[in-house]
């Protein structure tokens, strides 16, 4: 098959040019620096470290790996107008992006799922979720994807090559029909399947929240003094779901417009309509640490501290509650009802 790394990007004048180059770039420094935020604060602060941010390191990696193998790139390539960094990273772009992809889908769902054993079916929290467990988990699913998409490049059925329409290098498929049986599987798999779970798993957690009126309540105790839930856990699953739904607006639409795009369903897509989707990828690189930030203090007060250069830890400054146990780790928690 003939490459088309060597083709140019389509043309755009000058100020469009100016304007995606400046757009990417702060996005690539914004995303870049934000989840170094997230993993080094979950590293300082031992309040952070809780089995349900395991899976939060888990994006934070992969958006961090975009920021620095995807973006730049991308931003480079607008720039000089063609792709001139050679096949090797060709490749490793298309493999980044297709593997951030598929990964974080299966994380949020996961996610999702924690956030209802969490709240909802508390007893089996610790035997479901256990730090041991939850490492094993996270990967089996990342070597199992890795293994997906390298396979076939082994084989021969799959390439990676330069998209001058979106300015990126992606995954091209050699046969027909093993390319609509792999976008069938991608679609259930790592998109449609994921998504429904989180956002079923988020309608149960909200709903039983609900039910327990936690929303009017500082925190819930049982009357044995076992430990309870806080309102901090459902802001907790609020700004993971919000994580969800910034993912699904920024991909679906930009996944939709590619699909249409390889299948030949639309004819002439305007170049400005590929960097719009292409936008909406980096996009989701960018804003989850703004989501934590803006819906978790101590990501907030540790964020802060961070970019002050300030070197106690949050942990030695804001002090759990003597009574209680859950805001710091992630045991089981009882509901009580508020009369």
């Amino acid at each position: 098959m003939e490459t088309r790394i060597d083709l140019p990007i389509p043309y755009r004048n000058l100020a469009l040019q100016i304007f995606e180059c400046s757009l990417y770039l702060a996005m690539n420094i914004v995303s870049l620096v934000g989840n170094i935020l997230v993993c080094v604060a979950l590293r300082r602060n031992s309040r952070l470290r809780t089995t349900t941010n395991l899976y939060l390191i888990a994006l934070a990696i992969t958006d961090l790996v975009c920021a620095v193998f995807v973006m730049p790139l991308t931003c480079g390539t607008l720039i000089t107008g063609s792709w001139t960094y050679g096949p090797f990273l060709c490749r490793l772009q298309g493999f980044v992006i297709l593997y951030f992809f598929h990964i974080s889908p299966i994380t949020m769902g996961i996610l999702a799922f924690n956030r209802y054993i969490r709240i909802v079916k508390t007893d089996c929290y610790k035997k479901i979720f256990s730090p041991k467990r939850s490492i094993i988990l996270l990967g089996i699913v990342w070597i199992s994807i890795a293994m997906y998409m390298v396979v076939p490049s082994f084989l021969g059925i799959q390439i990676y090559d330069f998209f001058p329409l979106y300015a990126v290098c992606t995954v091209i498929h050699l046969d027909s029909q093993m390319r609509l049986g792999h976008y069938i599987f991608v679609t259930f798999t790592f998109l449609f399947l994921p998504l429904t779970a989180s956002f079923v798993c988020y309608f149960r957690v909200f709903t039983h929240v609900r039910r327990h009126n936690l929303d009017i309540a500082p925190s819930l105790q049982s009357r044995n003094g076992e430990p309870r839930i806080t309102v901090q856990e459902i802001r907790i699953s609020k700004s993971l779901f919000g994580v969800v739904l910034g993912f699904a607006v920024c991909w679906v639409p930009s996944y939709i417009v590619a699909l249409l795009v390889r299948f030949k369903l639309v004819e002439d897509l305007h170049p400005s309509v590929a960097l719009i989707c292409i936008t909406g990828i980096f996009l989701s690189s960018t804003i989850n640490p703004f989501i934590y930030a803006g819906m978790n203090r101590i990501f907030r007060l540790e964020f802060k501290k961070l970019l002050l250069c300030q070197r106690q830890s949050l942990s030695s400054v804001v002090q759990p509650q003597p009574t209680t146990q859950s805001q710091a780790t992630d045991s089981p928690l009882q509901l009580q009802c508020v009369r």
